[in-house]
């Protein structure tokens, strides 16, 4: 989840509004982790949706998701 919240923080904007349902249940999902981690729950598939969500908001390929989960197992 760093990883994917690290390129978040490189795409700082929203451009395509289309995209705004999927910002919105990010936020909505990141709201709900937050609850879980404070019952210290596992949070593991919550984590996965997440990163899902958010390599469709940025139209990432499988490809680059896959560079992505791969340089968080480093």
């Amino acid at each position: 989840m760093q990883a994917v919240l690290h390129i978040l923080s490189a795409f700082a904007e929203i451009t395509d509004f289309r995209n705004q349902p999927i910002a919105d249940e990010i936020e909505t999902l990141v709201d709900r982790f937050i609850d879980l981690k404070k019952d210290s729950q596992d949070t593991s598939r919550l984590e996965n949706h997440i990163d899902q969500l958010v390599y469709q908001l940025y139209d990432l390929t499988s490809e680059v998701s896959g560079v992505v989960e791969a340089s968080e197992q480093n």
